[in-house]
């Protein structure tokens, strides 16, 4: 039965009763579902992202190495319990950073593995775990994974092996060719930890095409989050591409790990239809929240 808004118009269809967001579900996903925004600032050119970025670590209330400590101390807890559920023939926990969310996750979820993780002891141990008590009571998954951006902006291997993992999870590359890209540093000669997840997710598909090279800065830009203008033109002014051919008549994915207004996206998006591309989709892996 197809529903209709106030406007008798399809909800799906309408520009102002429709979702903001519809998220990407797929089958046996190990990770949190991405998210497609269809009311972005780069429309009709589709943007994903896999969580809501916090926009400053000072939500938290803790600093940066506390959370450090707790969050690896649970990650290694989870990890323990993703042990127990195989060896009792349960399988996977629906994603990968349940840790604030976990509860109404069992609870609303219906699936019939999800109906025979609820029924483990091992789940309550988890949830109850002291170590969450630590955090503030607010916690949930997206304050995780902010934390987790931070580590990948910071380059550790780890958290880039996660975050590919995830992406490849999404389907959002599928199993066609695609040419994945990624928003330069917005300081020259730098490589920021986006440009190494593109290389890591390249390396575990070989359907994709490394071109993480291919959009460079030429002048270094004020860093938008201490201060910088978000301004599409600076960017334009200090972006350029080499190795056209990569992105001529190909899909493109363009990676960021964080957007608020989107400009630096939209100047490399202008960039890369200079080439003429088969198609352009961008992902972030945090939507600022202050958008």
């Amino acid at each position: 039965m197809k529903t209709t808004c106030v406007h008798e118009m399809l909800v799906n269809t309408c520009a102002i009763c429709r979702p903001k967001f519809i998220i990407k579900k797929e089958i046996n996903q190990k990770y949190k579902p991405a998210t497609l925004d269809n009311n972005n600032p780069i429309e009709p050119i589709k943007l994903w992202f896999l969580f809501r970025y916090k926009s400053s670590l000072k939500y938290f209330g803790k600093s940066f190495n506390e959370i450090d400590k707790i969050i690896n101390e649970g990650d290694n807890k989870y990890e323990s319990l993703q042990s127990k559920l195989v060896k009792k023939n349960i399988g996977d926990l629906p994603w990968k950073y349940p840790f604030g969310n976990i509860k109404n996750i069992l609870k609303n979820d219906m699936d019939e593995r999800v109906a025979a993780i609820k029924q483990s002891s091992d789940i309550d141990t988890f949830v109850e775990d002291p170590i969450w008590k630590k955090l503030p009571s607010d916690f949930n998954d997206d304050d995780v994974c902010t934390y987790f951006a931070i580590k990948l902006k910071n380059k550790y291997q780890s958290v880039i092996e996660d975050f590919a993992n995830w992406i490849i999870d999404s389907k959002i590359i599928s199993n066609e060719e695609k040419t994945i890209c990624c928003v330069p540093s917005s300081e020259v000669g730098v490589k920021n930890g986006v440009h190494f997840l593109c290389n890591t997710i390249s390396n575990k598909n070989n359907k994709i095409l490394d071109a993480r090279e291919c959009l460079i800065r030429t002048k270094n830009v004020p860093k938008a989050h201490l201060g910088g203008v978000r301004d599409q033109k600076i960017h334009l002014d200090s972006i350029e591409i080499k190795n056209f051919e990569k992105f001529q008549s190909k899909k493109i994915l363009l990676i960021d790990d964080v957007a608020s207004t989107c400009s630096t996206l939209k100047a490399c998006i202008e960039k890369i239809k200079l080439t003429k591309p088969l198609e352009i989709e961008t992902l972030v892996l945090g939507r600022n929240l202050l958008i």
